[in-house]
């Protein structure tokens, strides 16, 4: 009898799940169903990764379907060297599909291998939100440079927010200066802007001219450069908030409420 019965569990167990509802419903279906699961929040991805845990179909469901990894926030450089590692990993899930990311480089961390694993897949970064400091911006890191200095098609809105981790100890005067050479001047589809602290980009920075919303904000600005910057872009593109400490009449800028008169 037990033989029977050890012999019949070898011959059904291959086949358990053929009968499953959940097994019968197609991968996009069960990927949308994952994805109400998935915390994007959730760096490590730990509730994917736990559901990959419950059978192989599942598993390959979860690994196989790049929309569950396209956004991807919390990536920061750090001491915990699972970071890098799970980010390339995480990259490599969506298969050149369209990423959003929220990034941290701060001046005080090490940040090379986030970077590089970055890099390869710049192509097809959507959104990018990067919090940086003042000496990575300037591209004195030569991981950093590289990475900013890649080609962006792809990219749609940028936020760049100047870290302010040295304003602590270190008396730095005015914004920090925007990134040389950024994507190369290659971001044809980038249409939102968003400057933190940082210097406005130079009025003929070509990624400006498809520009539909530019928003910036800073305490001690270049209002002259900023106008100019202003006027060049797009008759759609939305006003600007920033709250400079000395406004020109020549700026065009309302001193009352620092935004730009177009």
């Amino acid at each position: 009898m037990h033989s029977w019965i050890d012999q019949a569990i070898m011959e059904l167990a291959p086949r358990a799940n053929t009968g499953c509802p959940v097994f019968a419903l197609p991968r996009e279906v069960l990927g949308m169903i994952f994805a109400l699961v998935a915390d994007p929040d959730d760096f490590f991805t730990e509730a994917l990764l736990d559901l990959g845990d419950v059978c192989s179909h599942w598993n390959a469901v979860v690994r196989g379907t790049p929309s569950l990894w396209t956004t991807v926030k919390g990536a920061a450089a750090s001491p915990d060297e699972k970071i890098a590692p799970h980010l390339a990993w995480r990259l490599a899930r969506t298969q050149g599909a369209p990423v959003d990311l929220t990034l941290s480089l701060p001046d005080d961390m090490e940040c090379d291998a986030l970077s590089e694993a970055l890099l390869p897949h710049m192509h097809h970064v959507r959104t990018l939100e990067l919090d940086a400091g003042t000496r990575l911006l300037s591209g004195r890191h030569p991981a950093v440079a590289a990475l900013l200095t890649r080609p962006a098609r792809a990219l749609v809105r940028l936020a760049i927010h100047e870290t302010a981790i040295t304003r602590a100890y270190f008396t730095i005067p005015g914004p920090a200066a925007f990134p040389p050479d950024l994507f190369s001047n290659d971001a044809p589809a980038l249409q939102d802007l968003f400057l933190n602290r940082l210097c406005p980009p130079p009025v003929n920075w070509p990624p400006l001219r498809a520009l539909r919303r530019f928003e910036y904000c800073s305490f001690d600005i270049d209002a002259l450069r900023l106008a100019a910057v202003i006027r060049g872009l797009p008759a759609t593109t939305c006003a600007l908030r920033a709250r400079p400490r000395h406004v020109p009449s020549a700026s065009g800028m309302d001193p009352a409420t620092a935004l730009f008169v177009r």
